[in-house]
């Protein structure tokens, strides 16, 4: 009996609690999602972390740079950058708390997408004349913009070339233009050479090939302005009809243009808008124009450069200007001669070097027609 006793108390002792010993809480930590897939062009996501204790932890591996990892609260935000290979890559995140431990795995999937240039750094010189670089892409719908840092820089497509142009300059400069198709993204680096802008220069157009002579350099304005290599003796109208039913801008050439093409059937209307167009299409550039009756920046510029500009017209087998009294062109400008009140014109201004400057024409009569173009540059 007494052994008994003795073996009960001993057994009672032994499960008795002890109040020195403490209470282990388990974490019961989860982690939602264990598992986040990023594209190529990458982006942000969450994790949301759930523990029954105070605090908890995370560790990510160092060397996956790529990879972000940033705690708020009961959440981890998740931040992974571009990526332009074509195999996946994986980081590994381990979340703790008490003794718990939890593994997130962050995928991002490698360019499914090829979108390749043919060089990725090209140089134009200061007049902006195009190249053309081949891409090599998976479809045709991939996208070419200059980046916000390069407004200067024009990118178009044609089939499967990009064409990058720039407008003047003469200061060397550089810019950036971004290449996308789908998850696929690269850039190419444009580097332009300043050039200096003289009268007499020759002006270049797509290919390389003289389109033009400078005649008039603006500094105050930062203008170049520039006559067409070619000449044509054209009407100013169709030649069925001598009269013009519009005013134009008789100072601007530019502005005078726009209000005749403004006008309904102006392409049967008025040969001399036409001709200025197919000056556009053969040359690659648009905005030329025909100068207006009192546009002096053109005309006092004909006159006061006339002998360089000639030297440089006939060393590149173009016609010459002629202003002698024996022998002198008259030249189309994009003026009406309107008296007040009239509802019409049967007369354009024309321009004479050299000698008498104004006179009067029928529209339907064919006169020299030299088509200008006025640039911007750039000077830094």
């Amino acid at each position: 009996m007494l052994v008994l006793l003795m073996s009960l108390g001993l057994s009672f002792n032994s499960c008795s609690d002890n109040d020195d010993d403490p209470i282990e809480i388990k974490a019961e930590l989860t982690v939602t999602p264990e598992t986040l897939q990023f594209s190529a062009l990458g982006g942000n996501d969450k994790i949301i972390v759930s523990t029954k204790l105070n605090s908890w932890t995370f560790t990510a591996d160092p060397a996956e740079t790529w990879c972000t990892a940033t705690k708020a609260n009961d959440t981890l935000k998740i931040e992974v950058g571009e990526f332009s290979e074509k195999t996946d890559r994986t980081a590994k995140i381990k979340v703790t708390s008490g003794n718990e431990n939890k593994e997130i795995t962050v995928i991002q999937k490698g360019v499914s997408t090829e979108l390749s240039p043919e060089t990725k750094e090209v140089t134009l010189n200061g007049f902006g004349t195009a190249i053309q670089i081949k891409i090599t892409a998976t479809d045709e719908n991939w996208e070419a913009v200059a980046d916000e840092n390069s407004p200067w820089l024009r990118p178009s497509k044609e089939g499967e070339y990009l064409v990058i142009r720039a407008t003047l300059t003469e200061s060397d400069r550089n810019g950036t233009i971004l290449l996308s198709l789908n998850d696929a993204k690269t850039t190419v680096t444009v580097n332009q050479t300043g050039a200096s802008f003289n009268v007499g220069d020759l002006y270049l157009g797509e290919d390389g090939t003289a389109v033009g002579v400078i005649i008039n350099k603006d500094e105050a304005n930062n203008n170049i302005y520039i006559i067409s290599t070619e000449e044509r003796q054209i009407p100013f109208t169709n030649g069925t009809d001598n009269k013009v039913y519009i005013r134009t801008d008789n100072k601007d050439g530019k502005k005078a243009l726009e209000i005749l093409k403004a006008e309904e059937n102006y392409k049967e209307k008025y040969t001399i808008a036409t001709y200025c167009e197919e000056i556009e299409e053969k040359t690659k550039i648009n905005g030329w124009y025909i100068a207006a009756g009192y546009e002096d920046e053109v005309w006092n510029a004909l006159n006061d450069n006339k002998d360089v500009i000639n030297n440089t017209l006939k060393s590149s087998g173009n016609q010459e200007l002629e202003s002698s009294m024996e022998k002198y062109q008259e030249f189309w400008t994009s003026t009406p001669s309107f008296s007040a009140g009239d509802t019409y014109a049967t007369s354009i201004t024309m321009r004479k070097l050299d000698s008498s400057k104004y006179a009067w024409r029928i529209p339907s009569y064919s006169y020299i027609a030299r088509c200008v173009l006025r640039i911007q540059y750039i000077n830094e």
